[in-house]
């Protein structure tokens, strides 16, 4: 599962989620979760440099982390001091921004997976799944752009001194530049960094070689400004946030359900670089991988054997003898291979424990408005169907974990409900206990 930080909005006093003293809501936390269309991002110059085609692009994860800055001055003996909001070579590191200046601060990634081809040697192609991910910075208070300017280029001055010019004598493109103004900010670019600066917001993104930066920026800004391409344009998302807010500190996730098949095929992922927990698409995997052709056919893979060792397409033009000897070597690394393949997924499906309040679970919100010795504590979780949404099995985990060092420390006076396929855990917990 993606881990996600924790955060929230000033003043949140109200019993209704995420609401504040001045009548205002979640609403900009929200606007600012985008998720840009990828295929509109790719440096098209450097995509091809990578790879020879990419297709089959999917949305993978999102997570953020939100931090309420003036709770966490008001809390500061409960907190102990500001560990919240700790940015050691973070965001406000880089652009010189004091916490003392947040009003909140949000961090988020998008994660997308695609099918990546490339030419081996030989000529023969192979695809594979790559993926790429973009992160955003975004600080809201009061600013003074000229000073954040300043800082931010002597960061970029000291982050690539080292870089040199490149072959024609230009100036390398991973140096501080700036890239012109906007709706009131003044944007900037520095290698995979991307920063919008106003007087009352910051924008930080960071990028991928293949990733377009100032392309991404652009859509980031696009997607707060026009309401589009955000993460509430799914419905089930929507409902997670409508759930539990975002209180003084949150921390959200959204992945692939977590179910034993997409589990496994994870695993394989990780193992052999393609995602299925079908034998016969990974041993078909295993065989491309080892002789160059996606078949379980010994005659294909002899021709393309032949082809590969000596140069001719016909197995025929060999000598019955020597067509023997290969067939019989394919025929034992084809059997070596459905053996590994049976024992890997044998051992990864015993590997995996899904324990049943987390079957089928898509995402999470988790929430926290301090009161002091206090803390309300409100989790949502976004299930792939609403018989999925077991409130019994999630009520027995939560009771049964209720232990210090878990994330149901201390946790008092709780109650699990349900609403469609998001269930929601809320109750109180002692402040200290946020420490472990």
């Amino acid at each position: 599962m993606l881990a996600i930080g924790m955060a929230g909005l000033a003043g949140c006093t109200s019993s209704l989620p995420g609401m504040n003293d001045d009548g205002t809501g979640s609403d900009e936390v929200e606007s600012w979760l985008v998720e840009p269309t990828l295929a509109d991002l790719f440096d098209d110059d450097r995509l091809t440099e990578q790879y020879e085609a990419v297709d089959d692009i999917e949305l993978r994860d999102r997570e953020f982390e939100y931090t309420d800055a003036e709770a966490v001055f008001d809390n500061e003996e409960e907190l102990v001091v500001y560990w919240p909001l700790e940015d050691e070579t973070g965001v406000r590191d880089r652009t010189g921004v004091p916490a003392i200046d947040l009003d909140w601060q949000l961090d988020q990634r998008v994660t997308w997976e695609f099918s990546a081809e490339n030419e081996r040697a030989g000529g023969a192609e192979r695809t594979g799944t790559a993926s790429t991910d973009l992160q955003i910075s975004v600080l809201t208070g009061s600013f003074d752009p000229d000073e954040i300017e300043t800082t931010l280029e002597n960061w970029a001055d000291d982050r690539f001194e080292e870089q040199t010019e490149d072959e024609d004598g230009d100036e390398d493109e991973d140096g501080f530049s700036s890239e012109g103004d906007r709706n009131g900010y003044e944007l900037y670019e520095a290698g995979e960094y991307g920063f919008a600066v106003g007087t009352d917001h910051v924008v930080e993104i960071q990028t991928d070689p293949v990733v377009e930066t100032m392309a991404a920026l652009e859509a980031v800004l696009n997607g707060h400004e026009r309401g589009t391409d955000r993460w509430t344009d799914d419905e089930g998302v929507q409902d997670l946030l409508d759930q539990a807010g975002v209180g003084h500190l949150s921390e959200a996730e959204l992945h692939e359900a977590r179910n034993r098949e997409n589990l496994v095929a994870g695993r394989v992922e990780q193992r052999f670089g393609v995602e299925t927990a079908d034998a016969d698409e990974l041993l078909e995997h295993r065989v491309e991988q080892r002789f160059g052709v996606a078949t379980t056919d010994t005659d294909e893979l002899l021709e393309q054997h032949v082809q590969d060792q000596y140069g001719v397409d016909d197995p025929d033009e060999l000598s019955e003898r020597e067509r023997d000897r290969l067939r019989e070597t394919i025929e034992r690394e084809f059997a070596s291979l459905e053996e590994e393949v049976d024992r890997s997924l044998e051992s990864i499906e015993e590997s995996i424990d899904v324990e049943e309040w987390e079957d089928g679970l898509e995402g999470s919100i988790r929430s926290l408005e301090i009161d002091g010795e206090t803390t309300e504590l409100t989790t949502a979780f976004l299930y792939e169907s609403e018989s999925a949404a077991d409130v019994d099995s999630l009520h027995e985990y939560v009771g049964s974990n209720r232990d210090v060092s878990d994330r149901w420390g201390t946790l008092n006076d709780y109650e699990v409900d349900a609403s469609g396929r998001v269930l929601v855990v809320s109750g109180t917990i002692r402040t200290r206990s946020l420490l472990f």
